[in-house]
């Protein structure tokens, strides 16, 4: 009982910082499940590509399991932090942006029985090259020269990194870019 309470006075001294709104055990304790919380979700997104693989599963029953379990977890954070949940408030875009996610993790899980998974996870991580470009050409927005910069140089590390004479177009790299 000692030791446990020597290390938790060590991980909220380490990881604690005072949430000025909040009283400072109330804000070591906030900061502290923070941390639990990142290292929870770093764990599930990182190990995401591998339990696919590991399932032996079809990328579409991986791709449903994890919407509608994430879904339920977050229905019941809703329902616990509000007592309800207004489903009347759903808007059309909030069913276009679901399927859209939905077919966004059945190609990048299919692309990971084609292609290597370090290939894939760097090709499906480059969206925010997409997001910036259709904002540059159907929302025409001029990005901050630093923007254009970092552009540039993800397109060419990623390049140099996957060594792109040998990396084809196949069907594995298109479905990991969708």
């Amino acid at each position: 009982s000692a030791l446990k309470m020597r290390l938790w006075a060590i991980m909220s001294e380490n990881f604690a910082v005072k949430v000025p709104c909040c009283e400072s055990d109330r804000g070591t304790v906030f900061r502290f499940k923070l941390l639990i919380l990142v290292v929870v979700v770093w764990i599930s997104i990182s190990s995401a590509s591998i339990l696919v693989l590991l399932s032996n599963a079809s990328a579409e029953a991986c791709a449903f399991w994890r919407l509608l379990l994430s879904s339920l977890i977050l229905y019941a954070l809703r329902l616990r932090e509000s007592g309800n949940v207004y489903f009347w408030k759903i808007k059309w875009y909030h069913v276009i942006a679901g399927f859209s996610l939905a077919f966004h993790f059945i190609f990048w899980m299919r692309s990971l029985f084609i292609i290597p998974v370090y290939i894939s996870t760097l090709l499906v991580t480059m969206y925010p090259l997409y997001s910036l470009l259709g904002e540059i050409l159907f929302l025409h927005y001029r990005p901050p020269r630093v923007q254009v910069i970092g552009l540039v140089l993800s397109v060419v590390l990623l390049a140099l990194y996957l060594n792109v004479e040998n990396l084809v177009l196949n069907e594995g790299v298109i479905l990991a870019l969708l």
